[in-house]
């Protein structure tokens, strides 16, 4: 049976010469009505009456077979534009660049799907998808698509793209818009690269700004959650490729082993080296991620038992242990992620070591090594020594220390190799992204998770003047004094350029 569901006025064209056009709607029980009383038919021009049955139109599920009355209802179309602020990638080969633009031309740069984000209430499975190319406009990196989406599509969870150009494109984000009306807009924050189908074939998702834990995940979106998830697991082999988002993993060893602190009563963590500037400033941006990390989780756990019950968690803390640390996976000293509070210090170390530990391994690179003396990379030659007796060597080195220091140090053009690569290094990007400076668009959807950020904004602007106050007190004296640098690898924002500052978000090189 066709099911239409009629909203507007249907008109029926005329069909041989024994049935006129007519204009039904949802009101045809009275129509089918007046058709019994003048007995179903139509005269036709010889006054011979010819019984024709005309079918009843309305929203009712019923069919009889063998020409009797059926119900037939018709799915109400909806106008969906698609806009897409995009850039495409630098440095393509001049024949696929041609072909590109050519793609451009026919209306053919991305193919975006609509992803329902419920399941079709007969069936069970996910609703069809709904596809339609975004093509160029006039206005530089914006693109439009226009899809024809049915009223019962309900909620659209997902968007996928594929990339027709030979080069990955930066998407910064796709906005759906329904019947040209702006008040139902959906955005669709990506602010990602999405590589070519040339290269991959799978097709970016991108969801919505709305954050489920996995037990709410809408229905129709499941299975698409589970894919993306081992899309950034990977499986262990192969080389990493370029457009690759697969994750690794590294080792962290915390202040405690080294015995450089000790927990306190309450908890806290006491430096056992007072004026010791890495521990000292460190641990005040820990603790501000740990209370930021704390109430986030709390927004979206209530209990310990909805976080032993995730089996998103489950199977990425049981990665972690059996994949990224296979070699110590049956060591005794293995927390259990199966707590608010063990969630909570789960995530403060893994962003703690992305942002705050590697900015002070990081960022102070230039400002030592870039002399090469302090840190040289090679020696071309041994250093004399007086074992033996004074010799040839040790003469010349007594009487010019520097020539021979010369000759054993890396050559000029070495030496500028590394202090290029160390600039390069060191260096903050001009739209660099700071811990506590700009929130994810998805934090900003949810008001606690929007206020817990910016209480955590303001805690690491706190954080930088206290750094400001510790450099310019003289009784710590591995911070101030004459001939001493100021510690300010954890001072949490910075400018463009080699400061020997700012924390940012995640490790970009």
């Amino acid at each position: 049976m066709m099911n239409l569901n009629l909203k507007q006025p249907l008109v029926l064209p005329a069909h041989h010469s024994n049935v006129v056009g007519s204009r039904l709607s949802s009101s045809s029980p009275s129509a089918a009505a007046a058709s019994r009383r003048t007995g179903g038919g139509v005269s036709s021009r010889s006054g011979s009456r010819r019984h024709v049955r005309l079918p009843r139109i309305s929203c009712s599920a019923t069919e009889e077979v063998s020409g009797a009355v059926s119900s037939v209802t018709v799915e109400r179309m909806l106008t969906v534009t698609a806009s897409v602020e995009a850039s495409p990638a630098i440095g393509q080969m001049y024949f696929q660049r041609a072909v590109d633009d050519i793609g451009d031309l026919l209306g053919k740069t991305l193919l975006l799907e609509l992803v329902s984000s419920e399941l079709d209430a007969k069936s069970g499975v996910e609703k069809t998808r709904v596809t339609a190319y975004a093509h160029k406009t006039l206005r530089e990196g914006h693109y439009e698509a226009e899809f024809k989406v049915p009223a019962s599509f309900g909620p659209v969870g997902a968007v996928l793209v594929e990339n027709e150009h030979h080069k990955e494109v930066f998407i910064k984000e796709i906005k759906l818009v329904t019947g040209g009306d702006s008040s139902t807009a959906v955005t669709f924050d990506c602010n990602s690269w999405v590589h070519s189908k040339f290269d991959n074939p799978e097709k970016r998702i991108f969801f919505t700004l709305k954050s489920y834990l996995p037990s709410d995940t809408p229905k129709g979106l499941e299975d698409l959650r589970k894919k993306d998830l081992q899309a950034l697991r990977g499986d262990g082999h192969g080389e990493r490729k370029v457009f690759e988002r697969v994750y690794d993993y590294d080792v962290y060893n915390d202040l405690i082993k080294r015995g450089l602190a000790v927990r306190g009563e309450d908890g806290e963590l006491e430096l056992t080296i007072k004026d010791y500037p890495y521990a000292h400033d460190g641990l005040l941006v820990w603790d501000s991620i740990r209370q930021w990390a704390s109430e986030y989780v709390n927004v979206y756990y209530k209990s310990d038992e909805a976080v032993a019950a995730d089996p998103e968690l489950r199977a990425f803390w049981d990665e972690v242990r059996n994949v990224g640390h296979g070699d110590k996976k049956d060591e005794p000293w293995w927390p259990v992620l199966d707590t608010r509070d063990s969630l909570v210090e789960t995530l403060t170390t893994i962003m703690w070591v992305t942002s705050g530990h590697h900015s002070a391994v990081n960022f102070g690179q230039y400002h030592f090594a870039g002399y090469f003396p302090n840190r040289p990379t090679t020696i071309r030659k041994n250093m004399p020594v007086e074992e033996g007796g004074p010799g040839e060597e040790m003469e010349k080195f007594l009487k010019q220390p520097e020539t021979t220091l010369l000759d054993m140090l890396p050559t000029q053009m070495q030496a500028i190799k590394v202090m290029t690569t160390l600039d390069i290094l060191s260096s903050h990007s001009p739209d660099e992204e700071y811990m506590g400076e700009f929130a994810e668009p998805s934090w900003l959807a949810e008001p606690m998770v929007k206020a817990a950020f910016e209480k955590f904004g303001g805690r690491m602007k706190e954080i930088e003047g206290f750094i400001d106050e510790c450099n310019n007190n003289l009784d710590l004296k591995n911070r101030c004094g004459a001939g001493i640098v100021p510690y300010e690898l954890l001072k949490p924002f910075s400018k463009p350029g080699v400061t020997g500052r700012g924390i940012p978000s995640s490790i970009s090189i």
